[in-house]
């Protein structure tokens, strides 16, 4: 299977269905990698847009969508969880000599 059809399989997938792939990285395959790293990243991206117009609406608006912040508190551990996983993965990668 290659990335892109990997990353469409991934676009289907719940939040915590890729929660739970990004915390078995060791068991995919470096294309699945990619492909999951895209998507989490276009999550995240999405994620902070929101994020950013909610930080202009007013109080009682942002009360309004209490449902939408619990899901953007998800995806805000989750680009915790992604970055630390980048890191990791980077530096366990060898250098080229």
């Amino acid at each position: 299977m290659n990335i892109q059809e990997l990353g469409e399989q991934y676009r289907e997938k719940t939040d915590e269905e890729l929660l739970r792939l990004a915390l078995a990285r060791e068991q995919l395959t470096p294309e699945a990698n990619l492909a999951l790293t895209g998507e989490l990243a276009r999550r995240v991206s999405l994620a902070r847009r929101v994020w950013r117009r909610l930080g202009k609406m007013s109080k009682s608006a942002k009360l309004k969508m209490s449902g939408a912040s619990a899901h953007l508190a998800f995806f805000t551990f989750l680009a915790l969880v992604v970055s630390g996983l980048e890191m990791l993965i980077a530096s366990t990668i060898p250098k080229p000599v």
